[in-house]
């Protein structure tokens, strides 16, 4: 299911009105979701994957892609999650 919306150039635990989550990596666009796109991909209108997707009421905070990336090759490699 596509939202539009427009992506916002701050982190959202340190923008006005930020999101409850405790990860300085977090942004936010203020495309809207529903609970079932939790965890879902975030992609922009060229169909590229940017992020993965929290929910809030307000907004959708999401974990940027790259950040991802790095998280999951942290995994493969030493079988351990890191911390945002």
């Amino acid at each position: 299911m596509a939202a539009p919306g427009i992506f916002s150039i701050d982190a959202c635990m340190y923008s006005i009105g930020a999101c409850n989550f405790d990860c300085k990596e977090l942004m936010r666009a203020d495309c809207n979701i529903s609970k079932c796109g939790v965890g879902g991909p975030l992609i922009n209108m060229y169909g590229q994957v940017i992020g993965i997707n929290f929910y809030d009421l307000f907004y959708t905070p999401f974990l940027p892609i790259d950040i991802v990336r790095k998280c999951l090759k942290h995994f493969e490699e030493t079988g351990y999650a890191l911390n945002c």
